[in-house]
């Protein structure tokens, strides 16, 4: 199979990691983005006005085209996308409803109706369970990754290192949950130290969080992002907002905090920092690499991207007869 990724600019990247586990099962995949990321993911096809006709060249040689992002096809005027399967997968703030639908927060700003997914796109993704809207009809295409661990327990009478890598402190609750909740680990006796990772590249930080023994990730938003995912590819087991349970997520090494308070992040820590203490700790690491490899791995995530893009080929293929015969005046009009 042929797919074109296109995105305003790949925010985690995310979406060259989908790319790389679709060549690994063997498609052909290009993914091209329109802005690079600050933290220096690789981007495959860094498009501009200097290139367009080479980014339209892909669209009209691929099977499928994949608008990885909250963005809509109709936000790319340049291109023209109409004539082949497509397929949008949401993960970010711009799609994200709010709870409280009279107040809106940065990271709940549902800028666009979810009708207008579902009328632009053959077929919908979401980078996370928690955006699987009633009525979206959208499947869970979770984060993809390299599954390898590269945990080491801590030795006797060091520290459990804590990571946490905030690349929006507020929407993590670095400071309102997760440093409260270390503090209070801290002034009951337990031997933990917090690692705050910020300002650093991708690979940067994936050589910071190879040192942690536990990983904190959302403190806010319901769901675990590509940092979490990045964290349990190496074993490192997962700390995060999860108060519903996807399917998809059973069994599930993951420790999930049921509401958003610095008490409830401190009776996971101290839950986690107990298990890292016993010989019942290696069992936690190779339940979070199996969950990692099973959901994340390169081979896990190609197989639910090319089922979703054979459904968005079925249905775009359902509605070219009825679009020729409305033009002729024929059956179906």
């Amino acid at each position: 199979m042929r797919i074109v990724i296109i995105s305003e600019c790949d925010y985690a990247g995310s979406g060259q990691r989908f790319a790389q586990a679709l060549r690994s099962a063997g498609h052909t995949c290009v993914q091209v983005a329109f802005r690079r990321n600050k933290y220096e993911y690789r981007v495959d096809l860094l498009a501009g006005a200097h290139n367009l006709h080479q980014v339209q060249d892909l669209i009209d040689h691929a099977d499928v085209v994949h608008f990885k992002g909250d963005n809509l096809p109709s936000h790319f005027p340049q291109l023209r996308t109409d004539h082949k399967p497509r397929v949008i997968t949401m993960g970010g703030s711009a799609f994200r409803r709010p709870a409280n639908k009279y107040h809106k927060r940065p990271w709940e700003l549902a800028l666009w109706p979810l009708a207008e997914y579902k009328r632009q796109a053959h077929a919908l993704g979401a980078l996370t369970p928690d955006l699987l809207y009633p009525g979206l009809g959208a499947v869970w295409t979770p984060h993809a990754t390299k599954v390898a661990r590269r945990w080491k327990a801590p030795r006797k009478g060091e520290p459990i290192i804590i990571g946490h890598s905030p690349s929006n402190p507020e929407v993590k609750g670095t400071d309102t949950l997760v440093k409260p909740a270390v503090a209070a680990m801290k002034l009951l006796g337990h031997n933990v130290e917090l690692r705050v990772i910020r300002g650093k590249s991708n690979a940067e930080c994936l050589e910071a969080k190879a040192a942690c023994h536990l990983f904190i990730d959302q403190g806010i938003i319901p769901a675990y992002g590509l940092s979490a995912v990045e964290a349990m590819a190496m074993g490192i087991p997962v700390i995060t907002l999860l108060p519903e349970w996807h399917p998809h997520m059973v069994p599930c090494p993951i420790y999930g905090m049921q509401e958003s308070s610095p008490s409830e992040l401190y009776a996971e820590l101290d839950r986690a920092c107990y298990d890292m203490q016993l010989a019942y700790r290696h069992k936690v690491v190779a339940a979070t690499l199996a969950y990692a490899e099973r959901v994340h791995g390169y081979r896990a995530v190609a197989k639910r991207l090319t089922n979703l893009y054979r459904t968005a080929m079925a249905r775009a293929q359902e509605k070219q007869p009825r679009t020729a015969a409305a033009r002729t005046g024929g059956p179906g009009m």
